[in-house]
């Protein structure tokens, strides 16, 4: 076999980031251009080169794809052989610490002796918050094999409360807080019919609609509870055009945003969906299930039965429908069913919601422009609890929304507005969006009963980072509450 050796420039040796470009060089004096991605490849007389992963391992062998085993290769190098001519070449990995000095220097010192979840979770907040800032920041390889995916996102933000009163008038202090929310994920497909999935997430035992951790309220306020739960723990069977799931996972609905219905919401149960061909371009959708729902992400009170039909055109318009049906607990005893603000662990609702969106692409970009009617018909007595004579009839709700742009790769853009109008019965508060202001009990949001304005700016950094810029103003429609809000996100996805 040719031992001829390919030696990397300083360019190679020092790449930060996918993209970047290096020369390799052999020892016959032919330099060769090649470019870093995850797999890196290159042609040399009608050789092509992938790099791998290898300490004292040699490469492994491809079906069908021109790598075979040569030998042991030096530790710590990336290393390539090819079969057309037997020669190898190593680029050393970056030897580079975890954080880099601007980052560490920047992270108060841990305490000997054992330190607090609190303080860990700070610093490592701090510490990724920093680096998305630095050059050099990169997202982490996805782990996955044939069978088993392993998936996560870390969010930093940075949320702004100010010029807001409460519902007697009085001026709330502004608040300045920085938030962070972790998710890690396992998917294990033993065939591509059959799925089980875990989800871990960070936030507060009791609240099941943010999974966000507030680690430093610039206010002094206190920073609430620190806890991390299982959000998803599922089982879903799927065939070419049907599927069913069972356990605790997201709400399978189609949906354009949360203003009725929170994603980071997951209801306990039994779903199903199956879709049918229309014409020649569109297809009729049938979703529904039965689920008990949460009280914070430790209990359940209540349960809600749905059914959803979902009508998509090659054209770009979606159209949709659903009934869902909550079924609140009698009892006013249960201390789970305490937790839901506006009384709604004993609140029944039936909630009819219709969503209408056209999708256009201009100068390559994408334009969206929706609607969403969500109308409660539960007949409700004043003697039914938290009805009053000024809430018994608000139960009519719509938002409308454009965007222009995507997400979906390096260099992209998006922009969008939002308005909403929600009556506070027109949806259940406890599972609906907790975005447009701070109004909440015990943790417990109750943004309905509100209209409002949303603007929002995302920069796709790369696939897997962007960064998400959002600006609320919202007012309460038969009070003198309301609050300005404004938020930046940096996601990273791994």
């Amino acid at each position: 076999m040719n031992d001829t050796k390919f030696l990397a420039s300083p360019e190679c040796v020092n790449y930060t980031h996918e993209g970047s470009t290096c020369e390799v060089s052999t020892s016959s004096g032919a330099i060769h251009t090649v470019n870093i991605e995850s797999t890196l490849n290159f042609t040399r007389a009608l050789s092509t080169y992938r790099i791998g992963s290898h300490s004292d391992a040699p490469p492994y062998e491809e079906s069908g794809n021109n790598y075979v085993e040569s030998g042991n290769k030096p530790k710590n190098r990336f290393c390539s052989t090819s079969r057309a001519s037997g020669s190898y070449f190593c680029i050393p990995f970056p030897q580079k610490p975890l954080l880099s000095p601007g980052v560490s220097a920047i992270l108060p010192p841990i305490p000997k002796g054992g330190t607090t979840m609190h303080l860990q979770i700070k610093q490592i907040a701090i510490a990724c918050l920093a680096s998305l800032m630095l050059p050099g920041s990169a997202v982490a390889d996805i782990f996955k094999n044939d069978t088993v995916k392993l998936y996560g996102d870390f969010r930093t933000r940075l949320e702004q409360d100010w010029d807001s009163q409460n519902g007697s008038g009085n001026e709330r202090d502004d608040r300045l807080r920085a938030r962070v929310r972790v998710r890690l994920g396992l998917a294990y497909t033993p065939s591509e019919s059959i799925e089980f999935g875990l989800q871990l997430r960070s936030g507060s035992d009791s609240n099941h609609q943010s999974p966000h951790i507030t680690v430093v309220d610039f206010e002094g306020n206190d920073t609430g509870d620190m806890d991390f739960n299982f959000s998803k723990w599922y089982f879903k069977a799927k065939s070419e055009n049907s599927w069913v799931s069972a356990g605790r996972n997201s709400l399978a609905i189609w949906k354009a945003n949360e203003m009725f219905w929170d994603s980071s919401v997951t209801p306990i149960g039994l779903a199903a969906g199956t879709n049918v061909k229309v014409g020649e371009d569109s297809k009729l959708g049938f979703n529904g299930g039965y689920f008990s729902l949460p009280a914070g992400m430790k209990e359940t009170c209540g349960n809600m039965a749905y059914g959803q039909a979902v009508l998509s055109s090659g054209s770009g318009i979606t159209a949709a429908v659903g009934l869902f049906d909550f079924d609140g607990n009698d009892s006013d005893t249960d201390p789970d069913c305490a937790i839901y603000a506006r009384d709604n662990g004993q609140r029944d609702y039936m909630v009819w919601v219709a969503n209408l969106q056209s999708k256009f692409s201009i100068n390559k970009r994408t334009l969206k422009v929706g609607v969403d009617l969500m109308q409660n018909t539960e007949d409700y007595a004043l003697s039914d609890t938290g009805i009053t004579a000024a809430n018994q009839n608000e139960t009519d709700g719509w938002d409308a929304y454009v965007t222009y742009g995507d997400t979906k790769n390096k260099g992209d853009w998006l922009v969008g507005y939002w308005y909403a109008n929600i009556e506070e019965l027109a949806v259940n508060a406890s599972f609906s969006q907790d975005d447009f202001a701070r109004w909440s009990s015990s943790g417990q949001a109750r943004i309905t009963g509100f209209k409002g304005h949303e603007l929002r700016g995302i920069y796709q950094y790369n696939k897997g980072v962007n960064v998400v810029v959002r600006f609320y103003a919202a007012e309460a429609i038969d009070s003198v509450e309301d609050g300005k809000r404004i938020r930046m996100d940096f996601n990273y996805k791994f």
